[in-house]
């Protein structure tokens, strides 16, 4: 089966996504058009393509789902969740409200089960969250490139206000309407090990290929 994580940025998808790795989950690995950053690994961070090779792979039906984000695409290949079905074990995917419509209709069409959820916190913990890793982020930017400083900052800005608009508009969808199967007000330590059980014992309740 395929469970995705939604939620708006350091709401705790990528904490619950490990915790579910950690139960035996296999995280799926996604395609992108964008360079390799300094420290990414072919086949762990992302498998790096052309424009041209992943536009080829939409025109073929071979992604699951995709976005176009800053210029670049992103997106999950079919061939990715078939490699991890030989593995027998349950899929987890990070994704957008856009991406986990599209996941949810192609596994509708395929037979998959899937079972989403919504990962949220309060305002003033995903902003704390954010300020923090903006925060080291720019230290390390200033200690070894101070002219790079200002650029840091424009682009935290303009995340932030992705945040504080997009990304709020998620959270009064998620729970206007009934598309996914849990919702998080609040993903802490006090919660994690429930979530994470009822996650897994939806998944140990699936059906399994034979």
């Amino acid at each position: 089966m395929i469970v995705t994580l939604t939620g708006p940025s350091c709401a705790g998808k990528s904490t619950l996504e490990k915790l579910l790795v950690a139960k035996g989950f296999s995280n799926a690995i996604s395609t992108t058009t964008r360079q390799p950053r300094a420290g990414d690994v072919e086949g762990e961070a992302y498998y790096f393509v052309t424009r041209e090779n992943f536009e080829f792979g939409l025109a073929l039906d071979e992604f699951v789902e995709h976005v176009e984000f800053g210029g670049n695409y992103y997106g999950l290949p079919v061939q990715e969740v078939r490699r991890l079905e030989r593995l027998g074990k349950p899929i987890v995917v990070v994704c957008e409200p856009v991406g986990q419509k599209q996941i949810a209709a192609w596994c509708k069409d395929n037979g998959y089960p899937c079972f989403a959820v919504f990962v949220d916190n309060p305002e003033l913990v995903i902003c704390n969250r954010f300020m923090l890793r903006a925060a080291d982020d720019l230290i390390d930017t200033h200690l070894g490139y101070p002219d790079k400083v200002d650029a840091g900052i424009a682009s935290y800005a303009r995340r932030m206000k992705e945040m504080m608009t997009t990304e709020r508009a998620w959270v009064g969808e998620a729970w206007a309407s009934d598309i996914y199967n849990l919702r998080l007000s609040e993903f802490n330590e006090t919660n994690q090990d429930e979530v994470v059980e009822i996650i897994t014992g939806v998944a140990q309740k699936a059906p399994h290929s034979t």
